[in-house]
């Protein structure tokens, strides 16, 4: 079984463990028998809004059992990497709740004041001023953190901006390239992967753009998950690295070898 080759097992969430807020067939008892045989759990998110909290509520709500710890945004994720790099205060382009999980970790978020650092996130009130002010923070000698570049999400009218759009506004300001943080890069990865056995990891995704080249960016393991309850997305990237297995539903992490 798939299941019996790895002691970690990341998740992506929209598409793999929900679609449209609903939770996907065999998920509730493919997560309950790995707890049960006693494997690591990672939930991995690109979006930066929630806080880690919230994203816990969010999936006890239909039903899966999760602890707080175990849930990695890219928000968090990026609120590590600026603890690492002894980064003290900084200004938030992005939610309220992404402004309060960088506060949880202990970061000085400002809004008038030169801050060492610009997170950018999204948010529906993100707005012009947002950007201009970002893009002076910027000018005056803050780093430009992106929590990730994912530039949509779907909606059932179609795609809207995401986090990318806006890290797109204030890169073509500033003529320069932000440091990402969230999928498909390897720090987000490394911070679930923390204190944890690496050689016998794997990432379980639906898009290969962010999910298994992310993996092979860490290198870590990859399972894509592709069914016709997911929106199409191609089997493998364009630079020809496929994912190291392919499934429909979790269930086959226990009916595959």
């Amino acid at each position: 079984m798939l299941a019996e080759k790895f002691n970690t097992f990341l998740f992506d969430l929209d598409g793999v463990i929900y679609l449209e807020g609903k939770v996907l067939p065999g998920v509730l008892e493919s997560l309950q028998q790995l707890r049960e045989d006693q494997k690591h759990i990672r939930f991995l998110t690109n979006d930066p809004r929630p806080e880690r909290s919230e994203m816990a509520e969010k999936l006890r709500s239909i039903g899966i059992e999760v602890d707080q710890k175990e849930i990695v945004t890219s928000g968090w994720a990026s609120a590590q990497f600026l603890k690492q790099e002894s980064i003290e205060n900084v200004f938030v382009v992005g939610s309220q709740s992404l402004t309060t999980e960088l506060q949880n970790a202990g970061l000085i978020c400002v809004t008038e004041d030169q801050a060492e650092a610009v997170v950018v996130g999204s948010d529906i009130d993100v707005g012009f001023r947002d950007v201009y002010m970002a893009c002076m923070q910027i000018h005056g000698g803050a780093q430009f953190i992106a929590t990730n570049v994912d530039p949509t999400f779907p909606t059932s009218k179609g795609p809207a901006p995401a986090t990318g759009s806006v890290v797109a506004a204030i890169k073509t300001a500033v003529s320069r390239p932000p440091i990402v943080i969230g999928k498909p890069e390897a720090y987000m990865f490394d911070a679930a992967l923390k204190g944890l056995d690496k050689t016998r990891a794997v990432m379980i995704g639906d898009t290969p753009e962010s999910d298994i080249q992310g993996a092979i960016n860490t290198g870590i393991a990859s399972v894509l998950v592709k069914s016709d309850q997911h929106n199409g997305h191609p089997a493998s990237l364009e630079n020809g690295h496929n994912a190291d297995y392919t499934i429909t539903s979790l269930r086959e992490l226990f009916t595959r070898i």
